[in-house]
């Protein structure tokens, strides 16, 4: 029988621990996860939420019932990472579109990620016409598209990491944590392919 880690929860020859660069930066951010992710050994999620547990995380694929979400999506204005023109709903005008460089890091704004395959984010987004007209955040880190473990469907497609951790870059809220985070992002890749590779 496998030994399992009691922290991460996984495979002790794929145990994240070690990877973990604790961070906590005074944010009410959060993720909305589809089921399917949650079980996928390359789900960088998982490895971001051991770095930042106060990360806000729903693994549901409907959020129709979920209280908490509700209490959390009316304490304030939510802006949802995604393409505006994506997941858009049928006779509904486009909503407003943010970019990175619109806030500051004393704007505090309270973000709201999807941690699925873009086809599975659509679908989750179509069918909450709520969340789906929340106003966008529209990123623009192509340099930091650096998912190599899985299949994107273009070069610019970032992981859930990516496009948390290069919000909390891009707005200040981390500073010298944020070179150590990359890079056990990047170590930690290159060991599961390792792993993968002598398996």
């Amino acid at each position: 029988m496998r030994q399992i880690c009691g922290h991460c929860k996984l495979p002790i020859p794929t145990c994240l621990c070690r990877w973990v660069q604790p961070i906590e930066p005074a944010l009410d951010w959060a993720v909305w996860q589809h089921p399917v992710e949650a079980k996928h050994a390359k789900n960088t999620l998982r490895l971001l939420s051991l770095c930042w547990p106060q990360l806000r995380v729903w693994t549901r694929q409907q959020l129709d019932e979920a209280l908490d979400f509700e209490a959390w999506l009316a304490k304030g204005p939510v802006y949802l990472v995604f393409p505006a023109d994506k997941a858009c709903l049928s006779g509904q005008a486009i909503p407003v579109t943010y970019q990175l460089a619109d806030w500051v890091a004393s704007d505090r704004p309270r973000l709201l990620f999807i941690d699925a395959t873009w086809r599975k984010a659509t679908a989750m987004l179509l069918t909450h016409p709520r969340i789906a007209a929340l106003p966008r955040l529209h990123l623009t880190l192509p340099e930091r598209a650096h998912y190599i473990i899985r299949k994107s469907p273009s070069p610019e497609s970032l992981s859930t990491f990516e496009a948390v951790v290069g919000c909390l870059e891009a707005g200040g809220m981390i500073n010298e944590e944020s070179a150590r985070l990359w890079q056990t992002y990047h170590d930690w890749q290159a060991s599961l392919m390792a792993y993968r590779e002598r398996s």
